[in-house]
Formats: C-alpha cells, structure tokens, sequence
C-alpha cells in the first residue's frame, strides 16, 4: 500500500470512528430524554393527586356600589367557617370573592364533619336576602395525598372527594383474567402450527401476513367487531327453541372475547418470532433421537422459546389492560355501585366461591372507564381522583412488565444454546 493510500485510509478510518461516536451520543441523547420526558409525566400526575379547597363567588349581573359589596363581605364573614375574603376585579368588571375557609370550624361534635360544599348552600342561603344582588358561588373539597381508601370505596359523583376505584380494580383484574384464559392458549397453539407443523404454502405464507396487519389494527375496530358479535348477536338473536344461548351483552365475558381478539394477532406473532430464533439444529438432533414431532416441540422447542414467548404475551395482557377503545364501544358501565359478582375482596371467593361463576355474565367496570369518565367532569375533585387512577394503572402495568422481564431472565439463563 502506497503512503498516499496509508493516509487516506487512515483518515476514513477517524471519519468513521467519529461517526460511531456521534451515533452513541445521539442514542444516549434519545434515551436520557426520554426517561426525562418519562419522570416528567409522572411527576406531573403525581402533583394533581393533591389540591387545595377553594370557595368563591362572583357578581352576575351590574355591578353594586361599595357600600353593597361591603355588606356581602360581611355576610360571608358571618359564617364562622370563613376567616378572610379577598375581593377582586378583573379587567372586564366582574367582582369575585375569594374565601378562605377553616376547616378546623368544620369538625362538628356528634355529627358527620362539614363539607366545603355544605358552607356554600349555607352561604348561598345567607346572601340570599341581600336585595338587587345575584351572587353565584363555587366550591370544591380539598384532597391531601394518597388516600388508601381509594382502593376500597365505590365511586361517588355526589361526593367526589370521597370516590374510589373498587368497581374499576376488580373489573380490570377479572378481565385481565378472562382475556388471557382465551387468548393465551389461542395465540400459542396457532403459533406453534404455522411455525412447526404447516408448510409453506402460499395459504400459509397469505395467514402470517394477515395476523401482522392485524397485529397494527386499531383498537377501536376490534371494539365494533365486539359490540356486533358479542353484545348485539349474542344478546338478543342466539335463541335455539326459545331458550337464549350464551346470553352475553355488555359483561365481563364480552369485554374479554373482544380484547382477545385484540391481543391474539400479537400473541401469535411475537410466539412466532421466539420460535424463529430457535436453532434448528436442536429440532433435528431431537429427532434423529426418535423422539416425535410432539416430543420434540414440548421438551425442546417450547422450553427453548419459553422466555420470548413469556414476553410477548405479559406485554400482550398490559396493553389489553389499558384499552380503552373497545371497552368503550361495547357498552361498559362508566359508573356501578357494584363489582362483578358482588366480589370486593379476596375473602368473599373464599366464602362464596359461587359467586366466582356469576362473574363472567355480570356488569363491570375497569381502570380505564374510570379514568375516562372523571376526566372531563368539571369538578376539579374528579381530577384529583383521575390522577390517583392513573399511578394505580401505571403501577399494575410496571408490575405485569416487570413479571415479563423476570421471566424471560429466568428462562435464558437455563438455555444451553
């Protein structure tokens, strides 16, 4: 090699090396930004769990003189659950009044507490007899923190400080539960024969390229799909010698067939891919063993693909859990004062273990719904209560991918090959 070309090699040499460099930056860059992106979004959710109580009241109509918004400020003053007012005008001309309550004046001996929404009737009543005065007042319940009780109550939209997510936790567990008696065994066995057992044909070749479109479907479609089979079908125009078969509508078993053919396309191709990746070395050698082809998927192939397949269908069952599209579609219950089966904790299985088959016919509600249903109430209470939601499903999903990752460790690190 001559000098000139040692030299030119040497510089494509440095070019390059600074290239690698710049692309391990750039994935660095992408990946710190995005768990900032990440803690940012929790930490923002994380702060709408809190708010503090609020109490105000503005001027509809013409604005009165002084000597008239004086005497509301005393009013208001008079109730001895206030201890301040702070009048305001804004650029427009609305007056407003902004009260600070204390709560220390609402504890009652012998009684249920005052509630911030009870001094707002009790004020609207007082400033009531004021003449040529339209007041219209607002108030909402403060929330402090993370309440446990949020897990054990019912939701409320009389009392939104005081709602929880029982219906939704159960709902979502019975379905998860559900979901993946049906798809799991499904997606796996439909894998495993277009991967072991079917050859390659056109057919076959046509089926896989079906399941990876449908794996990209949206959601909503699926949704549809439910709402027509299994809501409507199912529900009023099965009936064989006048007896309804399978009468499903809107329950916990229409939800689950309709995520599972939801998550089915994703079972069957992440299945697929882990067999894929397993050696074909370890299926000849098994069979030149003699052992069969069925002896040789249950002991070698499946065992060996344990860990992938683990993975795909955990990750599978977390997305299903947090759809919310189809579940809408189908007709779920946004609000219930019930859980499926009237189970509300693990003791009632155990004394009533009947209750357990009544489950899949009944009404339910999810995480989700519920979600759904509080965030565009204008209560900002409801807010509060979305946001203790949305850490609640966010911890179930980091523990359902947080089981993936275990297992799939556990298994690889029992392959030989």
């Amino acid at each position: 090699m001559s000098l000139r070309d040692e030299l030119g090699f040497d510089r494509n040499l440095s070019r390059r090396h600074r290239m690698s460099r710049l692309f391990e930056w750039v994935c660095r860059i992408s990946t710190w930004s995005g768990m900032a992106i990440l803690f940012v979004l929790l930490a923002s959710i994380a702060a709408r769990v809190s708010i503090e109580g609020s109490m105000s009241a503005f001027v509809d109509g013409d604005v009165p003189d002084e000597a008239r918004l004086k005497e509301i400020e005393n009013t208001i003053l008079s109730h001895p659950a206030i201890v301040n007012v702070v009048r305001d005008t804004d650029r427009s001309g609305l007056v407003s009044f902004f009260m600070d309550v204390d709560e220390a004046n609402l504890k009652q001996e012998d009684a249920d507490d005052l509630r911030w929404e009870d001094v707002r009737y009790e004020l609207v009543s007082m400033c009531y007899e004021i003449e040529d005065v339209e007041l219209t007042f607002d108030s909402s319940e403060p929330i402090t923190g993370w309440d446990w009780g949020f897990l054990s109550r019912y939701p409320s939209a009389l009392y939104p400080e005081r709602a929880g997510l029982l219906p939704g936790v159960w709902g979502s567990l019975w379905l998860l539960l559900f979901t993946a008696v049906v798809a799991v065994p499904l997606g796996i066995g439909a894998a495993v024969y277009l991967e072991e057992y079917a050859s390659e044909t056109w057919v076959t070749r046509l089926i896989k390229l079906n399941l990876a479109n449908l794996a990209g479907v949206p959601s909503i479609v699926y949704g549809i799909l439910g709402f027509a089979v299994f809501v409507r079908f199912f529900d009023e125009k099965l009936v064989i010698g006048g007896v309804q078969i399978l009468p499903i509508g809107s329950t916990v078993l229409a939800g689950a067939f309709t995520l599972a053919l939801l998550i089915l396309p994703v079972i069957i191709v992440a299945t697929q891919e882990a067999l894929r990746a397993i050696p074909q070395s370890i299926r000849t050698a098994s069979i030149a063993l003699g052992a069969t082809k069925w002896q040789t998927i249950r002991n070698q192939v499946l065992p060996a693909g344990l860990p992938g397949i683990a993975t795909g269908v955990i990750l599978a069952l977390s997305r299903a859990l947090g759809e919310t599209a189809p579940i809408v579609v189908i007709g779920v219950l946004s609000f219930t004062s019930s859980s499926p089966g009237g189970i509300e904790n693990v003791s009632d299985i155990l004394e009533n273990p009947s209750a357990v088959a009544e489950v899949p016919f009944d009404k339910f509600s999810t995480i989700p719904i519920q979600i759904y249903n509080w965030v565009p109430k204008p209560q900002p209470e409801f807010a509060a209560q979305a946001a203790r939601a949305i850490l609640v499903l966010l911890v179930i999903l980091l523990c359902v991918n947080s089981v993936a990752i275990f297992v799939r460790n556990h298994y690889q690190k029992k392959l030989k090959w």
